[in-house]
């Protein structure tokens, strides 16, 4: 191709990319979103979305674990020889002495680790959520029943009171013929 060709693509390409700014929104308009609803996405899409927050939001620090933890055995596997001393942040996976095999194994465990965590927080909010309505049917259901008050006959109330509780049935409470006779 000849240079003016290429020249005409890019100019058809740049024109075709850019030409979008010509029709830009004018300033008068208001273009903020607008805020979601609680009811605009279904429960289960929530839950899905925090568990995937939360598997790949821990992938670091699982990855960062997971290798200390590794280089750690590799070296005491090793007879704690001065080639196996660990370090997790080698610049390369050669400096640290990981082959590829090694490697592999790493990121699955990792993996692993990160999915069980993510099923691990959801399966936590499912049982709070249950709990929580639960609790909230049986108060709905306490709220509806009417508090009865019931009169107190006043004599059972004063005698209730006049006489003192009786001591639970132990044996240093049992008193026999024979404690009454030595006191």
């Amino acid at each position: 191709m000849s240079d003016k060709v290429k020249r005409l693509i890019a100019v058809i390409i740049c024109s075709v990319f850019f030409s979008n700014m010509l029709f830009a929104a004018s300033s008068s308009e208001d273009t903020t979103a607008e805020p979601y609803d609680e009811s605009e996405f279904p429960q289960y899409a929530l839950d899905l979305r925090r568990t995937e927050i939360i598997t790949f939001g821990s992938i670091p620090f699982v990855l960062l674990q997971t290798t200390i933890v590794y280089s750690f055995w590799r070296y005491y596997d090793h007879d704690f020889s001065s080639d196996y001393i660990p370090n997790p942040l080698a610049k390369s996976s050669s400096a640290a002495g990981l082959d590829t095999d090694e490697q592999k194994m790493l990121l699955k465990s990792t993996a692993a680790i990160c999915v069980g965590l993510g099923i691990t927080d959801l399966i936590i909010q499912l049982i709070k959520r249950h709990k929580s309505k639960s609790r909230a049917k049986k108060n709905a259901q306490n709220a509806m029943q009417p508090i009865t008050i019931e009169a107190v006959d006043e004599e059972e109330n004063e005698s209730f009171y006049d006489e003192p509780p009786l001591p639970p049935e132990l044996e240093e409470n049992i008193s026999t013929e024979e404690d009454k006779e030595e006191s």
